[in-house]
């Protein structure tokens, strides 16, 4: 962050990534060690806390090197209206923020390094540190297995993908992050439960507490829910528990009007949803690959500001 108080708000800050080397002899030293540095300003960045989660957009885009030091020069242009006469709307249209990426190609081992920054303007450098924006935290760690692979909304497969029912108490801030193989082309959605019914489940918990706790840890056991059980002969009252349970079953229940929001188009590896000021109420995220039946391993983790409440279904 760069507070620009010069005559005309312009600058130059230089970034220094220095390696630090294992051995004084440089033939010793591993060469497949390739760091770079990415830079990102406020136009691009719009994260909450200013994370990056995708290349896109870069201000600055690094090579990759495997030299001791990598130096790279940002220039700071001004963006003053110099028609204002309100000296604080000034000052703060004067600031400028960036977002620095360390980058390290095909990690194979951890490299420790130094970076500093070094400005002609008055300038604040420092770390992103999520747990001050983001006070809760819940990972889950599962795979889309033969009964939770059901692929994009596109196919009507799609609510047999792994559930996850989030209810908040209070106005928040949400952050999903969504961690799969490079292969895997993946999406979070989010949409309002409308097929809840609190004051039943209320009751229905009192009852069987213990029974619902081992849902919540059985991590998409087959036993949870059986989409494939159309001939069973209760099978009208299998239907009336399924309304009760707060999860996407139909098209009516991820219709568009319901839909909080979504990570955008399907991404290889790594994809995220930021959605504010999320309203109190009950939800369901759902993670999905982009064709069916691709069976493998995720890693979703849910960040909240507000205390919430976590479930798989």
């Amino acid at each position: 962050k760069h507070d620009n108080d010069n005559d005309n708000g312009d600058g130059s800050v230089w970034v220094l990534l220095s390696k630090h080397m294992e051995s004084s002899k440089r033939q010793e030293q591993d060469k497949n060690d390739f760091l770079t540095l990415h830079v990102y300003d406020e136009n691009t960045v719009n994260t909450r806390d200013r994370r990056i989660f995708h290349r896109k957009g870069a201000l600055h885009t690094g090579t990759y090197i495997n030299s001791p030091h990598y130096l790279m020069r940002i220039n700071v242009d001004s963006m003053i209206n110099n028609d204002t006469n309100n000296n604080k709307k000034k000052k703060k249209k004067n600031i400028r923020r960036y977002t620095i990426i360390i980058s390290q190609y095909e990690k194979k081992h951890d490299v420790a390094f130094t970076i500093t920054a070094y400005s002609t303007l008055p300038a604040r450098f420092k770390p992103i540190d999520d747990s001050r924006l983001w006070k809760y935290q819940k990972v889950f760690t599962g795979a889309w297995d033969k009964n939770y692979c059901g692929g994009s909304p596109n196919h009507n497969t799609f609510p047999q993908n792994p559930q996850f029912k989030i209810t908040t108490y209070f106005k928040t801030h949400l952050r999903f992050l969504l961690e799969a193989p490079i292969e895997f082309s993946i999406n979070i959605q989010l949409y309002l439960c409308t097929n809840d019914q609190e004051q039943e489940q209320e009751q229905e918990q009192k009852e069987g507490k213990e029974e619902e706790e081992e849902d919540v840890s059985s991590n998409y056991d087959d036993n949870n829910v059986d989409l494939d059980k159309d001939n069973d002969d209760n099978n009208d009252n299998n239907k009336k528990e399924e309304i009760k349970t707060g999860k996407i079953l139909t098209r009516r229940d991820y219709s568009k009007d319901l839909l909080i929001g979504d990570s955008g188009p399907y991404r290889y590896g790594v994809t995220m949803l930021d959605t504010l000021n999320v309203e109190q109420g009950t939800y369901i995220a759902i993670i999905s690959t982009f064709k069916p039946q691709q069976l493998g391993p995720f890693k979703f983790t849910i960040k909240s500001v507000e205390n919430l409440s976590l479930k798989v279904v």
